[in-house]
């Protein structure tokens, strides 16, 4: 694949990452790729942005845009304010002895893996959702061509997030997670229905009662033409409301 390949909008959006980075981007095939595609940031170790896509998969554009919005925010802090999250270690500790009360013949091992997934999970869905929903509200708003890519990507994921409010969850996981899990989903919901106003896509949230806290979450989000762009400040603020913000740890970007 080259950037020719690509649909002008989502051609665009790379241009204005590589302006704003100063590191070129390259492509490259991975089969193995469980996703339509993927963004690896550059930095000073690593000076390329690389996109792997998965050939002979649908159009990768829409997957491509995303992934180069979230860059794309990042290159727009200056370089004192760029930060990765990371997690608190004692915080990991807490959640791993909450997953070890909940599941007290499973093996040590297995029980390791099972809370670093739950503690990593919730703060990859808090480092992506609150920025990810600004990103896919920009995208819809200057890349109307990605509009059906956009609104079929946003329904499989609406399909596979609601699995989370099966009743069996509380029981299954800690508690904090799994509201946590169901609050930010919530948000998305309702945030991406009313962005391709479809109302219905909300509803599952609504029936369980979970409508307040989304609209909640989606209150801390800067209007979109905002120039002040603060994501520490905002993912701080979703993890306040949900509380685990003691969970998060900030490292600087390298």
């Amino acid at each position: 694949m080259t950037p020719s390949a690509l649909l002008p909008p989502t051609q665009t959006i790379l241009k204005e990452l590589e302006r704003l980075s100063g590191y070129p981007i390259a492509f490259l095939e991975d089969p193995s790729l469980k996703v339509l595609s993927s963004v690896r940031i550059a930095s000073p170790a690593n000076p390329v942005h690389t996109i792997r896509y998965k050939p002979g998969a649908s159009s990768p554009d829409y997957q491509i845009a995303v992934e180069a919005g979230h860059a794309i925010r990042m290159f727009r802090h200056p370089p004192e304010r760029r930060f990765q999250l990371s997690g608190a270690p004692a915080y990991r500790a807490t959640l791993a002895a909450d997953v070890a009360k909940l599941h007290p013949n499973v093996p040590q091992d297995r029980l390791r893996v099972l809370s670093d997934f739950l503690f990593d999970g919730t703060l990859l869905q808090l480092r992506s959702c609150p920025t990810g929903l600004l990103v896919d509200y920009n995208i819809f708003t200057t890349c109307p061509s990605l509009r059906p890519l956009q609104a079929q990507s946003i329904k499989d994921q609406l399909k596979a997030n609601v699995k989370v409010l099966a009743p069996d969850q509380m029981d299954r996981f800690p508690k904090q997670v799994v509201t946590a899990n169901r609050a930010m989903n919530a948000a998305f919901a309702i945030g991406v229905s009313e962005l391709l106003g479809e109302p219905h896509l909300a509803v599952p949230y609504r029936a369980a009662g979970l409508e307040q806290v989304g609209l909640n979450l989606l209150s801390d989000l800067p209007p979109l033409d905002s120039e002040e762009i603060d994501d520490r400040a905002l993912i701080t603020a979703w993890a306040t409301r949900l509380g685990v913000a003691p969970w998060l740890q900030w490292l600087p970007f390298k």
